[in-house]
């Protein structure tokens, strides 16, 4: 887009360097990049995070903690769903601050939904707005709910123990909810 910039992570300083080496190839200025190093304490990378107009998700490794934060701060994200498990992780994330409408298919749309963001102000701020209002409802930031799926899960990992229960290959979290916790029980020993 016109008068954007590309905001990114500045390590390793090789990366960096073999980057801006092919944006010149391509006809792109340097200037156009922004490289910046980790912030502490928290509170403060969250804050810059809030300059940032759009999170676009890398295509072969999505953003994991990187992706979370940008949705925490409020910029809406496009994201490209892979087949791998590294691939996916965003379109996760989109899923669980119910916005999946973030997560495209294939590369045209994930460019048309990027372009939609950057040219389309009502758009924009729909998607900003909504984003905001989530932080305080959607499970990817409810710490409380996923504590207490994360203990049920627990619980039923020690009743399968406990018990002497053929061990499960896989414990979903509908198993966790469907299981309800009994710690009292549990430490009596029944």
């Amino acid at each position: 887009m016109p008068n954007s910039v590309l905001w990114l992570y500045k390590h390793p300083k090789s990366a960096v360097q073999r980057l801006l080496r092919e944006a010149m190839v391509r006809g792109i200025v340097p200037e156009r990049f922004i490289f910046s190093g980790p912030v502490c304490p928290k509170e403060d990378h969250l804050s810059r995070l809030t300059l940032a107009d759009v999170y676009l998700d890398t295509l072969a490794y999505n953003g994991h903690t990187t992706g979370s934060d940008a949705l925490w701060a409020a910029v809406p994200m496009v994201t490209l769903q892979g087949k791998t498990w590294a691939s996916r992780v965003g379109a996760s994330l989109a899923n669980a601050v119910e916005c999946p409408e973030m997560i495209v298919h294939n590369l045209d749309d994930y460019v048309a939904r990027a372009v939609k963001l950057a040219t389309n102000a009502s758009f924009y701020k729909a998607e900003k707005t909504k984003l905001m209002a989530k932080r305080d409802t959607a499970p990817l930031f409810d710490t409380e709910r996923w504590v207490r799926s994360f203990e049920k899960g627990l619980d039923k990992m020690w009743r399968v123990y406990y018990q002497g229960l053929p061990r499960p290959d896989a414990m979903t979290l509908e198993d966790f909810s469907a299981c309800p916790a009994d710690r009292d029980a549990l430490e009596q020993g029944r």
